[in-house]
């Protein structure tokens, strides 16, 4: 039996598959990845990699002003084509273990998303839960943008998302999720648009104050395509339509008096019915924790309260007629909500899901108490 043993594993060791061995310190670590239009309909690609130290056996970032991070541009008729001629051009098997973000460049705007992501998706090396996101500029542009600060723009982009998403202002788009999303029957979703606008001509260093650095709009994508563009406000809106919102900042304003409010702890409870007309409603219930963080007017926190809870509203209804009414889009998962809680109704409507969505309804209902 021990013989036995020390052949499996033996067998553990040596047998590796068609993954090629190799030390990381001696491979190209790519952390980011962009994706563009090239010529004659091919891809684009920008890598932006940490050259190995190996001195200190160091593969990770140090100092972006450093000679150790840079933006590598390749092309190809597909994604595997790029990826081995940037292992021509470098010569070095390259890792993509500690990818963290992929964006998806202007010149895409009109492409099947499933195609873009399938490359990452069946890779045994890219880690599902990679945020994937738009540019409003071209991917090379965007992950080649210098920083005088210790920051790669790839970590600086995903934490402008991450911090974006926490105030609900967008909705993050991981590759697990935007293919579990593109397989329901409306294949809709919401992803990020990252800007990076650089302050000084030429290429030349800048520093974080005079770079343009964020989140400030969302893609709406429905039938595997982008078809819409809308702002932080209605992305706000969604979040508190698809149960996702936990916490939110936002102006209170009633005429010429304004005061700053976050709300926090939000909690959202949904149910859907059919209602005698035939098509669903969706009941959603959101209440929530509302601190106020400025108030130069000195306005009475009751009225606080309820104007934030108007604004709430408001946001809701923006949301809804942009992504419901206008686009038809299935991005508050009444598809996910009608199979689990109405599958007969789910299975006889499959023809007419388009109409069954733009004719579902929302009755919304708001409680914040003051801290």
């Amino acid at each position: 039996m021990r013989k036995i043993a020390a052949v499996i594993l033996s067998a553990m060791i040596f047998l590796t598959g068609c993954t090629p061995l190799a030390y990381v310190q001696y491979r190209l670590v790519v952390h980011a990845i962009g994706v563009d239009l090239g010529e004659d309909g091919g891809l684009k690609v920008a890598y932006q990699v940490f050259a190995p130290d190996k001195s200190s056996g160091s593969s990770g970032p140090t100092d972006a002003s450093g000679s150790n991070v840079t933006t590598v541009v390749t092309a190809g008729k597909t994604l595997y084509e790029a990826e081995e001629n940037l292992e021509l051009q470098m010569g070095r098997k390259a890792f993509f273990g500690n990818i963290e973000l992929i964006v998806i460049g202007k010149d895409l705007i009109n492409s099947k998303l499933s195609e873009l992501i399938s490359y990452f998706r069946d890779s045994a090396d890219v880690y599902l839960g990679v945020d994937v996101v738009f540019s409003t500029s071209t991917a090379v542009e965007t992950l080649s943008v210098k920083l005088k600060q210790g920051n790669a723009s790839s970590q600086v982009l995903r934490e402008a998302v991450e911090a974006t998403a926490e105030d609900s202002a967008t909705v993050s788009a991981k590759i697990i999720e935007i293919n579990n999303a593109l397989s329901e029957r409306s294949g809709s979703l919401v992803m990020p648009i990252v800007t990076v606008a650089s302050g000084k001509p030429g290429g030349e260093e800048s520093s974080l104050s005079n770079t343009i650095i964020g989140v400030f709009s969302s893609m709406l994508i429905k039938d595997d395509y982008p078809i819409a563009v809308f702002d932080r406000e209605c992305a706000k809106g969604v979040r508190l339509l698809n149960g996702s919102a936990e916490t939110m900042n936002f102006n209170v304003t009633l005429e010429d008096l304004i005061a700053a409010v976050r709300i926090e702890n939000i909690k959202i409870d949904r149910k859907i019915r059919i209602s005698q007309s035939g098509y669903p409603v969706v009941r959603v219930e959101i209440s929530g924790e509302l601190t106020v963080k400025e108030n130069p007017n000195a306005m009475l926190l009751e009225v606080i309260r309820r104007e934030a809870q108007q604004e709430m509203m408001s946001l809701c209804d923006m949301a809804y007629g942009t992504v419901l009414l206008e686009n038809g889009a299935d991005v508050f998962d009444i598809g996910k909500m009608l199979r689990k809680y109405e599958p007969d109704y789910y299975d006889y409507t499959a023809s007419a899901f388009d109409e069954i969505v733009k004719n579902t309804l929302f009755e919304v209902e708001i409680t914040l108490k003051t801290c």
